[in-house]
């Protein structure tokens, strides 16, 4: 993470410091298996009835098993 700090005493040069921060979930992207790019997933019907995650991208099911 970057974090602009104007000068003060205990930093006198100031400028753009790079610190160490959490990153959270719901930023994190899945990795299609299928066309190995990051995506967001949309939720479709499979033809049992059951609901899947899709790849937005290349339209491939990422759940399979289920």
């Amino acid at each position: 993470m970057k974090r602009h700090a104007k000068p003060t005493q205990s930093n006198p040069q100031g400028g753009i410091l790079v610190k160490e921060a959490p990153l959270s979930s719901a930023k994190a992207m899945l990795v299609c298996p299928a066309c190995d790019k990051p995506t967001r997933i949309k939720k479709s019907a499979l033809a049992s009835g059951k609901m899947a995650r899709t790849c937005k991208k290349c339209g491939e099911v990422i759940d399979k098993d289920k």
